[in-house]
């Protein structure tokens, strides 16, 4: 089954393509409507013409997963890029747009075709008042062929020269372009200049809005210097809380290759420790809504995601198990857990409860996710999340637990008297 929508960017937020994505999704769901029994639907295809965020997406699919249902989502990212990639004749033909490979052509038809491009700054540009740095890199690449750090170098001086504004064309193009003989052989170009090289790719995500896609690039750099995850994280610390941040920055690079790394328990573990002592310095958020959430959402296949998801799981018992009596710690950590599907969440909470039998503790740990998903009513949500609590109860059979009990047992009654007040309003309505 497919569902196409289209928005307007300059008039349609974010949350309202969501928003509509979810109701066509549940439209799909619906047998009255469709005529077919959910059962007989293999693969549901969502289109739009816009974006949505790693959250956005895993949220949708996870809707989809519990009904055994494949979901594909096009956006216009990916609809232009399989197009480039893929279906030239179509861009050629239908829509009018030329896409060559241009491996072979004349110095002058290369700068006429590159111009044509909307995404980059024309090859001829005058260039004004700038004499003495062309003479610099003219000078430098004369000499290339002596020295192998010539890239690095004028690199060196792009950076230098440029300022904090971004609403220009990315002037490293040329180097995170995968279609660039530069981008094929980058590490070795900064081997002895690594940290201009990081520097050029954090500016480019910042003049581009966003970190989406850029995996590639990050795996390569991060395999030189796995310390580059933590400078990476303090960046986009920086970059999303800075108010006057033009255009606005968002972090969307999937992690998951994270938790493929061999060494992962290590890394991550590091990677913890840093964002815990970094909330801890802001103490704004309450440890919810961190980037730990993001590192802890998991694109792929479901067969590999069983796999990743075992290894989080070990990785999140063996911090609980060592570090239980750290509360602020624990509350980063399930703030994350929150994010889980109701058996994971079950499995930590009794975990926690072995070891930290301490009432206040637990009042301190959340129990709801930071932010519902829902689309028209959120009584399904809550509903769903009354269960959830209530299997929670055998936890605290044991008299230790009187006070945990008392405290869940009243957030059940909280949430089924909002559920009747709900119904009853619904009812009213009818």
């Amino acid at each position: 089954m497919a569902e196409y929508t289209t928005t307007d960017p300059q008039r349609d937020n974010k949350q309202k393509l969501y928003k509509k994505l979810e109701t066509d999704l549940h439209n799909c769901f619906d047998e009255e409507k469709t005529g077919i029994s959910i059962t007989e639907i293999e693969k549901i295809v969502l289109c739009h013409n816009s974006t949505l965020d790693t959250k956005e997406e895993n949220s949708l699919k996870e809707e989809c997963q519990k009904y055994g249902i494949e979901l594909d989502i096009f956006g216009i990212d990916s609809i232009s890029f399989d197009l480039y990639k893929n279906y030239r004749g179509i861009a050629r033909d239908f829509l009018g747009v030329e896409v060559d490979t241009g491996q072979i052509v004349n110095l002058d038809e290369f700068i006429t075709t590159y111009n044509k491009r909307k995404i980059v700054a024309p090859l001829d540009t005058k260039f004004y008042f700038r004499e003495n740095e062309i003479k610099e890199i003219l000078q430098r690449l004369k000499y290339r062929h002596l020295d192998k750090n010539v890239v690095a170098q004028v690199t060196e001086i792009i950076l230098s020269k440029i300022n904090e504004q971004t609403n220009y064309a990315d002037p490293f193009d040329f180097l995170f372009n995968p279609y660039t003989q530069a981008n094929h052989v980058l590490i070795e170009l900064f081997t002895e200049k690594l940290d201009v090289l990081k520097q050029a790719y954090l500016l480019s995500q910042k003049i581009r809005g966003w970190s989406s896609n850029s995996e590639d690039i990050f795996i390569r750099i991060l395999d030189a210097d796995q310390n580059f995850i933590i400078e990476y994280i303090n960046w986009v610390y920086t970059e999303e809380r800075k108010l006057s941040n033009s255009p606005y920055f968002r972090d969307e690079l999937n992690y998951t290759f994270l938790w493929q790394y061999e060494n992962h328990q290590e890394l991550i573990t590091q990677i913890v420790e840093h964002i815990y002592q970094k909330e801890k310095e802001l103490s704004t958020s309450g440890f919810r809504n961190t980037i730990l959430e993001r590192i802890f959402v998991l694109e792929v296949t479901e067969e590999k995601k069983v796999v990743l998801e075992d290894r989080q799981n070990k990785l999140l018992e063996s911090l609980i198990e060592n570090r239980y009596q750290d509360i602020d710690l624990m509350q980063l950590l399930f703030s994350v857990v929150t994010t889980f599907s109701d058996e994971r969440r079950y499995q930590f909470i009794d975990l926690f409860c072995k070891y930290n039998r301490n009432f206040e503790d637990f009042k301190k740990l959340p129990l709801e996710p930071f932010i519902w998903s829902w689309s028209e009513s959120l009584k399904p949500t809550h509903e769903s999340y009354t269960e959830y609590l209530k299997s929670l109860l055998p936890i605290f059979n044991q008299i230790d637990f009187l006070e945990h009990r008392k405290y869940v047992e009243q957030e059940i009654k909280y949430f089924q008297k909002w559920i009747e007040d709900e119904k009853k309003k619904d009812f009213m309505r009818d």
